[in-house]
């Protein structure tokens, strides 16, 4: 899709190299890795099907965000399915909350000075994200 493929672009990344496949589907848009580690974006057909091209790229900036962090960390393990599991891990983890926190703020950071600007209802709606995940990250990094 044109939007990943821009927004890695505004990343500084080639998308082909952390996607294998975009999916556009009614769910929260998202990336996943399945078995054998094929790469899937998805990203939420409200947010592409509408006229605001800055937050769809924020959006699929956020999702390459967590695909590089997962590239990270396979360079790390060295075995798809080993890093497919550390990577899915529960949304009630520190490392969870703690990746939502940086893939929001550097989506947003990225796509800003790519763009030039964002509105200042996504530029809010990032913000509030980026605050919640911030503040979950550190109640859970204070009591695991």
């Amino acid at each position: 899709m044109a939007a990943v493929n821009e927004a890695a672009g505004a990343s500084g990344r080639v998308g082909r190299n952390l996607v294998d496949k975009v999916v556009v589907r009614a769910g929260n848009s998202a990336f996943t890795v399945e078995k054998g580690g094929r790469r899937i974006l998805y990203l939420n057909e409200g947010v592409v099907e509408q006229a605001n091209h800055g937050i769809l790229l924020r959006e699929a900036a956020h999702e390459l965000v967590h695909a590089q962090q997962y590239a990270k960390l396979l360079g790390k393990v060295g075995d798809v399915d080993q890093a497919r599991r550390a990577f899915l891990v529960s949304g009630r983890s520190y490392r969870y909350a703690a990746d939502e926190f940086v893939a929001e703020t550097l989506a947003q950071r990225r796509i800003q000075k790519y763009l030039g600007n964002l509105s200042n209802s996504t530029l809010d709606w990032s913000n509030d994200y980026i605050n919640t995940w911030r503040s979950i990250a550190r109640t859970r990094r204070t009591y695991r």
